[in-house]
């Protein structure tokens, strides 16, 4: 039996429609992980800045409900994290 690399033409489009259900399941997550990434990076900037009573001045505080974000692979919806100020900077 010959084997091939070759896409047969007419089940072009099945796979690459498996590949970008994939990829559309997949991006929340990736999303989520990139801005939770972000989120940690900006956090750790701020550890030593307290407020007058020694609390953290910026500290996480909840999630928003998840929000559509446009992407090449159509709206995927990502939840977003709340971050306080207690030193109103």
């Amino acid at each position: 039996m010959e084997t091939t690399d070759i896409v047969d033409f007419a089940r072009r489009d099945e796979m690459t429609d498996a590949l970008r259900d994939l990829l559309r399941t997949a991006a929340p997550q990736l999303i989520a992980t990139a801005v939770e990434a972000k989120l940690a990076s900006d956090l750790s900037q701020s550890t030593d800045v307290r407020t007058g009573t020694g609390h953290a001045a910026v500290a996480r505080n909840g999630h928003h409900r998840g929000r559509p974000f446009q992407t090449g692979l159509g709206l995927v919806n990502v939840g977003s994290f709340k971050v306080r100020s207690k030193d109103g900077t």
